[in-house]
């Protein structure tokens, strides 16, 4: 008995013994699966997705969104900070989704209790224990419905947990949470809703976006899930009401009431698209500014605050949208716009072309970078140029005659000639033929530095030296480029480059540095100078005040050529403005602006097809004067005159300049005071005058029988402007001829220098021929006084230092010039074609 009493001792003892190892066992499994856990949590690489780049979002000035890019796995979807959000809607999200967040690491035990036996009870899954962590997993993960993914949603969850902090996963949670299709966060969600971001939500609105979360493709926004909406919107709003978890009125009856007056949305208007063509350009010119930039351990983002004024951006947009039929009838099937913010070089508002679409040629290109012929768009920058040299005064007297500069004839657009015309009327009336004289007199190599000093990159980009025709669209500019031109002007002479990023940002980035490759415009980033390598970010002095501001007082003269455009108000209460048309008429340009804004407008055809409806005054200046009407104000001109840079000059009353020994009539202009226009008056001479002939006599000649001798005044007109009057039968000046035995017989030779011997003049059909003269010159030797015929017939006799001016007719001609000494030369010129009647062109 003993025995059997000792034997069953010892089975217990060892009942216990195996007990204890496998409890000690047990625990030491549990303890390995918590260090493997814990190893994996570390070893095993974070959700995939959590990493993803969101969408690139270009935002306003003032912050809200302008324009959005698909995030890197095709979806809708912003960084959100919980920061932006409103927390009403957190605080309901916690409520209803997961109560004790901060609490649990990850998985709740009490909440898998809680749904277990609710479960049980009711026999079917009616109630699930996700937390949010766990959501946030399924999101990032999607697996099926089953136990072991369950499992699989727990262990991923612990693991955000160890990695992640709780702000960290709300906010990856707000990233990805479904609203249906590719639309995924709360910010994607209320832009697309309500057009606002998630901050200061409605009890209606949070109720919302925590509806259609649970089952997107049932509860997201359409006509045929309105209902479904509308149900689960109300029944979640009415259970935190009751929960004391979201803002509500105080009496179920009133939270209803609210509730029905409240529409659920019906549709997804997507993210704000605004700015297509910036978005294109930057990407392609500026691909370092979608890079991602850490902004959170679980938020890859890229966010581009740009300089637009999302009124005024949207403003522009408007007007450029109701002037495209009218921009398409004229042959312009593309635009461009640039607004900037004259005293800062902010860009507030840019339109890159008239639509974006596939359907359209051209109409994805951003034609605001475009290199373009700037036609009349230069003259401003050389007149002001000219002030500051001293070559010009205000008043001066140009010659606005025909030219010939071996192979370039300039003519005016309205191919119409003045004679002589003031300075500051011929920028006012935009004459090609002075600002051509002009470019010659300053220098063209004088003008290409004012151009550099402006920014502007025509002087690099064009093909050869060039020449005179700079002036009148030789040199092509952007609309950006036009846009930082005139802002200068505005602001008195000074340079800044055009910046579409908000510098305070710590991305400012500017755009004056230009890649001349492919003829697209990269201008300058990071304020470093193409031309140079020297820094160009700050201000710089292209004019002086005093010039920018005659120049801008020339600009605001009235009357204008083609007053009918634009508004009374655009016109007549200061408004600087001056249009342009490229030669071959691919370009309509208008730029200018009022007392804040520069405005630059663009139309053509980025094809270069020749389109002659396409000028500057009737295409591109209606919609200028729109948009300055719009968003701006009046210059005030007097306000910004620098008094202290000017300078009273008195000048001749006939020739606008210093006047001469002889001049009697004078007048006082203003012009800049360290250069103030020295050169003197050269129409008022003195001469001896043979009183019996009224012939003059020229010094050291004084002819036998030659007694009575008076000195006399009197004007002697530039040569082509005197030759040109007479032409037209009009005075031209006082100088009388020479004394016929004042001329010397030696080495006598007289020859024709135009028209060339056996050359051809081919008439132009829309032109009469009475401006279409042809211009008839001769040297000679002696001096004497040159008669010339045309097939014998006289035509004219003047000094030989005159052009005479002969209207064509179609034929073949002989043209024969003699001299007072019998010296002769003729030249046989062939006329073909038939010119349009006289007063038939339009003016």
């Amino acid at each position: 008995m003993k025995f059997l009493s000792l034997l069953g001792r010892c089975g217990e003892w060892f009942r216990r013994l195996l007990r204890w190892r496998l409890v000690i066992a047990l625990g030491a499994l549990v303890a390995l699966g918590g260090v493997g856990a814990l190893v994996a949590a570390h070893v095993i690489p974070l959700p995939e997705r959590l990493d993803y780049g969101d969408s690139v979002v270009a935002t306003y000035h003032d912050g809200r969104p302008a324009h959005a890019l698909l995030s890197d796995d095709e979806r809708w979807r912003f960084p959100t900070s919980l920061d932006d959000v409103d927390p009403a809607y957190v605080e309901a999200l916690l409520a209803l989704e997961d109560k004790r967040f901060y609490r649990h690491p990850g998985v709740d035990p009490i909440a898998i209790c809680r749904a277990f036996f609710e479960n049980i009870r009711a026999g079917s899954a009616v109630s699930g224990a996700s937390t949010i962590t766990m959501q946030l997993v399924r999101l990032l993960e999607p697996r099926p419905r089953t136990l072991r993914s369950k499992s699989v949603e727990a262990l991923r969850a612990l693991q955000l947990e160890r990695h992640l902090s709780k702000e960290e996963i709300l906010e990856a949670y707000l990233r990805f949470v479904p609203y249906g299709g590719n639309f995924e966060g709360i910010e994607v969600a209320t832009l697309s809703f309500w057009g606002r971001s998630p901050s200061g939500l409605s009890a209606a609105e949070i109720a919302t976006l925590l509806a259609i979360p649970q089952n997107p493709g049932a509860r997201g926004p359409s006509e045929r899930n309105r209902e479904n909406l509308r149900q689960s919107r109300d029944q979640i709003a009415i259970r935190l009401a009751g929960e004391g978890a979201i803002p509500m009125a105080a009496r179920p009856d009133e939270l209803q009431a609210m509730l029905d007056e409240t529409e659920v949305p019906v549709e997804i208007a997507g993210p704000p698209r605004e700015i297509p063509h910036v978005i294109r350009w930057l990407k392609t010119h500026r691909p370092q500014a979608f890079e991602r930039q850490e902004t959170g351990r679980a938020q890859p983002a890229v966010r581009i605050e740009t300089t637009l004024e999302r009124s005024t951006q949207q403003r522009v947009t408007e007007i450029v949208g109701e002037h495209r039929a009218r921009l398409q009838a004229t042959g312009a099937p593309h635009a461009a716009v640039v607004v900037m913010e004259s005293e800062t070089g902010e860009i507030r508002a840019i339109v890159g072309n008239l639509t974006f679409d596939a359907h359209t040629a051209g109409s994805h290109l951003p034609a605001f970078a475009s290199p373009r012929s700037t036609g009349s768009l230069l003259k401003p920058v050389v007149y002001a140029a000219a002030l500051d040299e001293g070559v010009l005064a205000p008043s001066h007297m140009l010659a606005d005659v025909p030219m010939v500069r071996g192979d370039y004839r300039p003519e005016n657009f309205d191919r119409q000639y003045r004679g002589l015309v003031e300075a500051e009327r011929a920028l006012a009336l935009s004459l090609n033929i002075p600002f051509v004289r002009l470019i010659e007199k300053l220098g063209v190599d004088e003008f290409v530095q004012a151009m550099f000093r402006f920014e502007l990159e025509g002087p690099v980009r064009r093909a050869g030296d060039g020449g005179l025709e700079l002036v009148v669209g030789g040199m092509p500019a952007s609309t950006l480029e036009v846009a930082s031109l005139y802002a200068g002007f505005a602001r008195g002479g000074r340079t800044l480059p055009p910046a579409i990023y908000d510098v305070d940002s710590g991305d400012g980035v500017t755009l004056n540095e230009q890649a001349i490759a492919g003829g697209e415009l990269i201008h300058h980033f990071l304020g470093v100078s193409a031309k140079t390598g020297g820094d160009v970010s700050g201000d710089a002095q292209a004019i002086s005040p005093a010039a920018s501001w005659l120049t801008k007082r020339a600009l605001m003269r009235r009357p204008r050529p083609w007053v009918d455009v634009g508004s009374r108000r655009a016109r007549d209460e200061g408004i600087v403005w001056k249009t342009g048309t490229s030669y071959a008429y691919h370009d309509a340009w208008t730029a200018g602006f009022g007392e804040n804004y520069t405005v630059a407008v663009w139309a053509g055809d980025l094809d270069f097809k020749r389109h002659p409806e396409l000028v500057g005054a009737y295409v591109a200046a209606p919609l200028f004067f729109e948009i300055v009407e719009a968003i701006d104000g009046p210059v005030p001109l007097r306000a910004t005159k620098p008094v202290d840079e000017l300078a009273e000059i008195e000048v001749c009353s006939r020739s606008g300049r210093r006047p001469g020994s002889y001049c009697e009539n004078t007048t006082t202009v203003e012009a800049p005071a360290r250069s103030a226009a020295p050169e003197r008056c050269d129409i008022h001479v003195q001469i001896d005058i043979d009183v019996d002939s009224g012939r003059r006599l020229p010094d050291g000649c004084r002819p036998d029988g030659v007694d009575d001798i008076e000195k006399r005044i009197v004007e002697r007109l530039p040569s082509a402007v005197a030759s040109f009057e007479r032409a037209r039968g009009r005075r031209a000046g006082s100088m009388p001829p020479i004394h016929p035995d004042c001329r010397s017989e030696d080495d006598a030779t007289l020859s024709i220098t135009s028209p060339r011997e056996e050359s051809t003049v081919v008439l132009e059909t829309t032109r009469p021929a009475d401006r279409q003269m042809v211009r008839l010159e001769a040297y000679s030797s002696t001096g004497s006084e040159v008669h010339w015929y045309v097939d014998g017939r006289h035509l004219a006799s003047e000094d030989p230092d005159e052009a005479v001016y002969w209207v064509p007719e179609p034929g073949n001609w002989t043209i024969a010039a003699v001299d007072d000494r019998g010296n002769r030369d003729i030249v046989e010129l062939s006329v073909d074609g038939n010119a349009a009647p006289p007063d038939s062109e339009a003016p």
